[in-house]
């Protein structure tokens, strides 16, 4: 398809004629259908070459359509015009689509008139045959020659390598002033923490090159380092006052908000269903048991479920406060050792039932003179995580110190 096309290009130029015409800017098919040639540029073409470092290079010589006053100019030919692009010069940044943004303006000619045209104000269509003819009329009166063959040859040559071969590449000093360009035109895209760390080197090395120079009495070396230095110095404040109004942009954008409310609505979710969970417990639960455990997404694995019915068979009042350390003694009434749900391990000091043994919840510590019923001391069943801590961490309890079972504990009692 490409040769296709150079094979075009080439028969469009080698005709005879001095001058340009109209089908070096427009082709027109056998059925009338019209489509531009290279050396008409678009405004969409246009807005995509301004970001690349060879704009001002080689837009210089091609043409452009622009709108103009209707009225003014409708005696040559409608309210459009064909124009070259002579030159291309800067002025304040201004958006062209969507985020690219520019600050290149197009100077424009037709006739001996030049003037400044931003690139948004170009047209996205191909010229009339009364366009040209009204910028050619304009050239001859105005003593403007008209590009020669010669130089038509040119500009499809440089145009092919562009968009044919694409082989046009920027030099070293485009490239340079084409990154200066584009801090200017998208601060909040620089890195200007390493901006101000390379400047601050920068300056550095220009200070300790100044001083060297002080002290050698290089007066002519030394004049021409101060002025770096200056340079530098204001350069370095521009630096710094650029990162201090965009560097947090960087972090406060749009996406970090995006993923922090979408985090937020997730936990507030979460949060939700948790507190739903612990009403619908709260308020269907008959009362309290102190040794039954569910999953939850507290920091404590135990916590307080539904216990059932009471034991004389009547439905238990319903209770909407928290089992505090008094307690106790009431909630050991609702204890049933029986509950299929719960098994007693035969041998509760073994460590591996060490999961079953916190229905046993009551220690009988042993006097010095050997007697067991000197002092007693009854633990809170919710101080059962305690023990259960201890004999996970392979703690040895007193040598006097025994675990007795409900049963033992309830016939010592008389209960």
């Amino acid at each position: 398809m490409k040769q296709e096309a150079k094979e075009e290009a080439a028969l469009m130029v080698d005709d005879d004629g001095p001058e340009l015409r109209y089908a070096d800017v427009v082709k027109v098919g056998k059925a009338g259908e019209r489509s531009t040639t290279p050396l008409f540029l678009r405004r969409d073409t246009l807005i995509n070459l301004s970001q690349q470092p060879f704009f001002e290079r080689f837009v210089v010589g091609l043409f452009a359509r622009i709108r103009v006053d209707g009225s003014r100019y409708a005696e040559d030919g409608g309210s459009y015009l064909l124009c070259r692009i002579v030159a291309v010069e800067k002025s304040k940044v201004y958006d062209l689509m969507s985020d690219i943004r520019t600050n290149y303006v197009l100077i424009l000619q037709i006739g001996k008139q030049k003037r400044p045209i931003r690139i948004n104000m170009t047209s996205g269509s191909h010229p009339s045959e009364r366009e040209f003819e009204v910028y050619r009329s304009r050239a001859l009166d105005a003593g403007v020659d008209m590009p020669r063959r010669e130089e038509v040859l040119k500009l499809f040559k440089k145009t092919n390598e562009l968009f044919l071969d694409q082989k046009v590449t920027a030099t070293d000093e485009e490239n340079k002033k084409h990154i200066a360009n584009m801090e200017i035109l998208y601060p909040s895209r620089v890195n200007w923490t390493q901006k101000r760390t390379e400047a601050r080197t920068g300056l550095d090395i220009k200070r300790q090159e100044l001083n060297s120079s002080r002290r050698k009495g290089a007066t002519e070396l030394e004049h021409k380092l101060e002025s770096e230095v200056v340079e530098l110095e204001k350069r370095l404040r521009e630096i710094e006052a650029n990162e201090e109004k965009y560097g947090m942009s960087q972090v406060k954008s749009e996406d970090v908000f995006h993923g922090l409310a979408i985090r937020n609505m997730a936990l507030n979710k979460a949060n939700e269903q948790l507190m739903a969970r612990q009403r619908h417990l709260e308020d269907e639960s008959g009362g309290i048991d102190p040794f039954a455990r569910f999953d939850t997404t507290g920091q404590s694995y135990y916590s307080i479920a539904k216990k059932g019915e009471s034991g004389n068979g009547k439905p238990p009042e319903k209770k909407k406060r928290k089992l505090s350390q008094s307690d106790w003694r009431s909630c050991l009434k609702s204890w049933r050792p029986d509950d299929k749900k719960r098994k007693i391990s035969e041998n509760p000091l073994n460590p591996l039932y060490a999961g079953e043994i916190l229905q046993d919840g009551i220690f009988e510590k042993g006097s010095s003179d050997g007697s067991s019923q000197k002092d007693i001391r009854l633990r809170p069943p919710r101080v059962d995580s305690v023990y259960a801590g201890l004999v996970r961490n392979k703690v040895r309890l007193p040598p006097n110190a025994k675990v007795m079972s409900y049963d033992e504990w309830s016939k010592m009692r008389g209960m």
